[in-house]
C-alpha cells in the first residue's frame, strides 16, 4: 500500500515542484526588471540615512552568520 502510495504520490509533487519554480523564477525576472527601472530613475548613487545603513548591515552581518553556520 505504501508504495502505491509514493508511485501514485510522485508525478503530483514533481508538479507542484515545477509550480513553484516557475513561480519564484516570474517573481525573480519582475523584481530585476523593476530594479532595472528603478535604478535608471534614480541615478548611480541611492542617499543613505543612518537609519537606512543600519538596517543594511544588521542584514548583512546576519547572512553572514547565516553562512557560516
Amino acid at each position: 500500500m505504501k508504495f502505491r502510495f509514493c508511485s501514485t504520490a510522485a508525478p503530483l509533487i514533481t508538479k507542484i515542484q515545477k509550480l513553484f519554480s516557475q513561480d519564484l523564477a516570474k517573481e525573480n525576472d519582475f523584481l530585476r526588471q523593476e530594479n532595472k527601472i528603478l535604478r535608471s530613475k534614480l541615478g548611480k548613487r541611492v542617499p543613505l540615512t543612518e537609519s537606512d545603513r543600519r538596517t543594511w548591515q544588521n542584514k548583512n552581518s546576519k547572512s553572514a552568520e547565516d553562512l557560516a553556520a
